[in-house]
């Protein structure tokens, strides 16, 4: 049997739904605590050296030139 324009069509749409309805897991993974700061502060893990370097990082990006 030879493909036609609508087989070729309709196979490729049961493809292209059934890679839609599998391809995404259903649920959010749950985030690691402790890793993320608040927008505006350094992770919390950050070495000292880290939090001085944001702290210069941030004194540069609020000045107002």
């Amino acid at each position: 049997m030879a493909w036609t324009d609508g087989m070729a069509t309709r196979w490729l749409a049961l493809g292209v739904a059934a890679l839609a309805l599998t391809g995404c897991p259903k649920s959010e993974p749950p985030l690691a605590e402790g890793i993320y700061g608040p927008l505006g502060s350094p992770i919390p893990t950050a070495t000292e050296e880290q939090r001085a370097t944001f702290e210069r990082g941030q004194a540069v990006a609020l000045h107002r030139f």
